[in-house]
């Protein structure tokens, strides 16, 4: 915001793009005219090369974020009440995962499948999730349109790529963790339950393995005394902000803020109401995203 950079943000009345077609740019609030080009598009959409190249301008760095796909898929049941929809555990969902997923595909209640959520947003369809060519495909698409796909385990090292990707400060990639659960609200899975996830979720599998070798090779060439320098410089940096900005932490449910049928009880921080930076940098995704379109409409 403080480059004047302009956001592709969705249209008025709505929080985040639809997640159950691939992006397209009549998806955008038309700020610009049609002709123009976005600087930024930072969303949950499901990836359209064809789109986005309509919307974002030439020479635009695209990055994403992936996770394990056994820490996805927990997070997945957890916050789309999957238990509650179809009176089943994450236990007895892997006993018959095609069952249940396509039950739940056929309710037409969720805007993400249950099975490779990841691939699903990189644009691969659920009727391909057992078509290996089209997978390895899909795999070698995001490797060659995409400079950077960050791992969440690795945040720190993530931040620090990304700083050196987009040639920017040190503190425009300090963040906070934030609308993140509890560790004793997360399933406790055994390495059973854990590697039938892995099974089911196999096109994730794919992808977290071979985006997380490219992760490593990275983290190589940039120089691990290098890079363990820079992770030092990044965490006390965010430690001053965090003495800046957070003033105490509060627990909240999901479900209290919007009906959006799903749950989760999250981690929010109580920030400095009188640094507008600061509120930017704590606020839940909703919030910001409101915030810039209410400026945007302004100007």
């Amino acid at each position: 915001m403080k480059k004047s950079l302009s956001i592709a943000l969705p249209k008025q009345g709505q929080k985040w793009f639809p997640r159950r077609m691939l992006f397209q740019r009549s998806m955008v609030a038309p700020f610009l005219p049609d002709k123009d080009r976005y600087n930024i598009v930072c969303h949950n959409t499901r990836y359209n090369k064809a789109e986005i190249d309509k919307t974002l301008g030439k020479g635009a760095v695209r990055f994403s974020i992936i996770r394990d796909p056994v820490n996805v898929f927990e997070s997945y049941y957890k916050y789309y009440k999957i238990e509650n929809r179809i009176r089943v555990n994450l236990t007895t969902f892997y006993e018959d995962p095609s069952h249940y997923f396509y039950l739940l595909l056929k309710s037409k209640s969720l805007d993400l499948p249950a099975r490779n959520p990841m691939m699903y947003d990189f644009g691969l369809e659920v009727s391909d999730f057992d078509n290996r060519t089209v997978i390895e495909g899909k795999l070698k698409s995001i490797e060659k349109e995409f400079d950077l796909l960050m791992i969440a385990k690795h945040f720190d090292e993530s931040m620090i790529l990304l700083q050196q990707l987009l040639c920017c400060a040190l503190n425009d990639v300090v963040g906070f963790k934030i609308n993140s659960r509890f560790d004793n609200l997360k399933e406790i899975m055994n390495d059973s339950l854990k590697q039938k996830i892995r099974e089911w979720n196999w096109a994730d599998q794919l992808l977290y393995e071979r985006f997380h070798r490219i992760f490593y090779t990275k983290v190589q060439r940039h120089g691990t005394s290098k890079m363990s320098k820079a992770v030092s410089q990044l965490q006390r940096e965010r430690e001053k902000y965090k003495a800046r900005c957070v003033e105490g932490v509060r627990v909240r449910n999901i479900g209290e803020m919007a009906k959006t049928g799903v749950s989760a009880k999250i981690l929010i921080y109580n920030g400095n109401s009188s640094d507008h930076e600061c509120q930017l940098l704590l606020n839940p995704g909703a919030l910001t995203w409101n915030h810039m379109s209410t400026i945007d409409r302004k100007e």
